[in-house]
Order: structure tokens, then C-alpha cells, then sequence
């Protein structure tokens, strides 16, 4: 993080994640696991990897030592009730989809292909509005997060021992 800075890793971090959504938005009762559901998560688990610890990181700066703690707790907080909130948004998108899709089944479809087609398309809406929801966190990350790029650690070490000395002295 400290050679390109926290923001860099977050938009990289959501290109994935995008992607990812995007590409589960596809689903049919025909997605095989690893054509169509294991690079998707593999790209999420690279995609959120990237993204959480500079987020966290970002929240966090500028906090003093003595709110550390309160203020991690509640960006762990944050973290929880906004998976909370998330999760239950995009059930309720896989419900009214699937709700939608079993009051319109597809005609000449035995019940079994009905009911795949009903799941598989209240998946398909809920990834699909989880990949809207991501691009809406691009586009905050781009547009509101403001992080100065970070010296390099060793251009910090030196600068906190020119400091010291400079201290030490007066």
C-alpha cells in the first residue's frame, strides 16, 4: 500500500468484483461449476482482497491514538450492519425475481426445468443488482476518497530519524 497508495488497490480491487457480478448475472439452469460459478469467485476473493484492508485502512487515517480503538470498532461495526443491509436487499431482489419468474413460466418446460429457470433467474437479478450496487462503489471510491499517496517506508524511516535528531538537538 505504500507504493501506490490505498486508492489504487481499491479500484483495482473493484474491477474484479464487478466483473465477477457481472459474470454470475449469466447463470442458467445450464452454468457448469467451473465454466460459470469458480472464476467468478475466484475474481470476488481477489476483487474484496484487495479492497477491505485498504478501505479499512483509509477509514482509519487520521484517527488519533487514543480513538484507535473506538474507531476500529466502528468501522467493524459499519462492516457488519452494511453486509447485513446488503444481504438483505439482494435477498429480497432474488425473491421478487423469482416470485416474478413463477408467475410467468416459460411454456413447454416440465416442472423440473420450471422450477431451475425460477431459481436461476432470481440468482441472475440479485448478481446483476450486486454488480449495479459495485459500480455505484467504484464510482465513490473515484470520486469521494481523497488519499495522499504514502512515501515510501524507507523515505519515512529517514524522515522520522532527521526529525528525532532535529528534536534531540533544541
Amino acid at each position: 500500500m505504500l507504493r501506490v497508495g490505498t486508492k489504487p488497490l481499491m479500484i483495482s480491487g473493484m474491477l474484479p468484483a464487478i466483473a465477477s457480478m457481472a459474470w454470475l448475472w449469466r447463470v442458467t439452469p445450464a452454468t457448469g461449476y467451473w465454466s460459470g460459478i469458480f472464476g467468478p469467485m475466484l475474481l470476488i476473493g481477489l476483487g474484496m482482497g484487495l479492497v477491505f484492508v485498504p478501505l479499512t485502512t483509509t477509514s482509519l487515517t487520521g484517527v488519533p491514538a487514543a480513538d484507535s480503538g473506538a474507531a476500529s470498532g466502528l468501522v467493524n461495526m459499519l462492516q457488519l450492519v452494511g453486509g447485513a443491509v446488503g444481504l438483505g436487499v439482494l435477498v429480497t431482489v432474488y425473491g421478487t425475481a423469482s416470485r416474478h419468474a413463477a408467475s410467468h413460466p416459460l411454456a413447454g418446460l416440465s416442472p423440473l426445468a420450471v422450477s431451475q429457470h425460477v431459481l436461476t433467474h432470481g440468482i441472475a437479478a440479485a448478481f446483476g443488482f450486486a454488480a449495479i450496487l459495485n459500480v455505484c462503489s467504484l464510482l465513490v471510491i473515484v470520486t469521494l476518497i481523497r488519499t495522499p499517496r504514502s512515501a515510501p517506508a524507507s523515505v519515512s524511516v529517514q524522515r522520522t530519524q532527521e526529525e528525532a535528531s532535529t528534536s534531540g538537538a533544541g
